[in-house]
């Protein structure tokens, strides 16, 4: 399907036989590199995906809470949310998790991120963030359409659960800042809630109520990763995996090749869609993005028939996380720890998943603790860790960079799946010198 081996050869050969000038490489295999890859040979582009690892979407992609939900569209950096991190330096068992010994590296990002942490900021990059995440359901629906891809898409919404009339007035005002621009949503009270989620009838008496988002969606990143590739090598990409870009090229200020571990590979356009690689590429251009590592987690647990699962996404904003059922699989999602690039599991995190679990579906929960012979197969479940590229201001990097022919898109945070059909769609509309849908100056790589 991929090519592993050689690489670039039969895009080579093709572009010579039509006289085709415009290659552009992609430089990532994730949500965002694929999407943005997929666009544009859409559009009749000739692209070529280079990915380090030895399969698409397997980084941050793999299993991450598998949410895209404009709703929750909100940037990290809300006024006050800084006093927050500091507090949560030696919290380990904290849903927000500052590692020490990662601050030094953070202390530069983290001045740019309190500089955003006020209203005057926050409402701006707030707005923005739910433009682009609207969009990109929008762009999500058509790309289903064109493709017919099965990655276990939940259309059904979202639900944000509250068990205080604070959290609920919180949560409330929160989504009416974004009704003006087109967000939907209804406040249930607890019958009502329950009567959308059946499945949370276990902790009816614990909840105030929710706001329940019927835009929002769902699925499985990695499988929607999978079937993207194939979409893209059907289109006539390439994709080329275990190849390791090491550095950019340019002459005369404008791109011209990346290096690679197999060596050097010219193209006239380049889009960076690396992740939290994405910096350590762009440095030695000159380009400076602010973006810092946050780790997430997740558990997947494969359920059998007989054991009662939620039908749409729930979202717990006291836990820091939310619930998705994927077919018979049951993810629980959250955390965010700043520990820099550390890929190593962490317990009490995961501790945290399973208390969040416990608080919204005690009755799975449980079977969980007694095993087996209850409809869980413990030995199948899946621990996970991804690293988001979070930017300081909440927006992500879309768009050329000073140097000529060299694009950026990156720094999603945890909003990767949410945004990516829609920052492709963007970036591609730059590239091709079309009106784009949405205002681009927000997500300018030279903010």
């Amino acid at each position: 399907m991929y090519n592993t081996d050689a690489y670039g050869t039969n895009l080579a050969i093709w572009c010579k036989i039509l006289a085709v000038t415009d290659k552009i490489i992609i430089v990532g295999a994730g949500l965002i590199g694929l999407t943005t890859a997929f666009e544009l040979a859409s559009r009749g582009h000739l692209v070529q995906v280079i990915e380090d690892g030895d399969q698409v979407g397997q980084l941050t992609s793999f299993a991450n809470g598998g949410l895209l939900v404009p709703s929750s569209s909100f940037p990290w950096n809300r006024p006050g949310f800084h006093r927050h991190l500091f507090n949560s330096i030696f919290g380990a068992e904290s849903a927000v998790i500052v590692r020490a010994a990662a601050m030094p590296a953070m202390i530069p990002w983290l001045v740019r991120f309190i500089r955003h942490c006020s209203a005057s900021k926050h409402l701006p990059a707030m707005q923005a963030s739910y433009r682009l995440a609207a969009w990109s359901i929008h762009k999500m629906g058509g790309l289903r359409a064109q493709t017919n891809i099965q990655y276990d898409a939940c259309l059904r919404g979202s639900l944000k659960v509250c068990r205080t009339q604070e959290a609920l007035d919180e949560a409330t005002a929160q989504a009416s800042l974004l009704r003006p621009f087109g967000l939907r949503f209804e406040v249930l009270d607890r019958e009502q809630t329950v009567a959308v989620e059946p499945a949370l009838s276990a902790i009816a008496g614990e909840l105030q109520g929710s706001v329940f988002a019927p835009d929002d969606e769902g699925g499985d990143a990695a499988l929607f990763c999978q079937g993207l590739g194939d979409e893209i090598v059907k289109l006539g990409g390439e994709i080329c995996l275990n190849t390791a870009v090491t550095g950019i090229k340019s002459v005369r200020s404008a791109i011209s090749a990346v290096e690679t571990s197999r060596g050097p590979i010219t193209a006239d356009r380049v889009v960076v869609c690396a992740g939290n690689t994405t910096r350590a590429l762009l440095k030695p251009c000159g380009i400076r993005i602010a973006v810092c590592p946050v780790k997430g987690y997740s558990l997947t647990l494969n359920i059998e028939e007989g054991v009662e699962l939620p039908a749409i996404p729930i979202m717990d904003d006291a836990m820091y996380g939310g619930v998705i059922t994927l077919g018979r699989r049951l993810r629980v999602a959250g955390v965010a720890e700043f520990g820099g690039m550390d890929l190593s599991d962490n317990d009490a995190c995961t501790q945290h998943l399973f208390k969040l679990l416990q608080g919204l579906f005690p009755r799975v929960a449980q079977r969980i603790n007694l095993g087996i012979d209850q409809g869980i197969d413990q030995s199948s479940a899946t621990r996970w860790a991804g690293i988001r590229p979070v930017s300081a201001d909440g927006l992500p990097y879309i768009g050329e960079s000073p140097l000529a022919g060299l694009w950026v898109n990156s720094g999603h945070g945890s909003l990767g799946f949410t945004m990516a059909a829609g920052s492709a769609g963007l970036l591609a509309d730059l590239i091709d010198g079309r009106k784009p849908e949405i205002d681009p100056a927000p997500y300018s790589v030279v903010r």
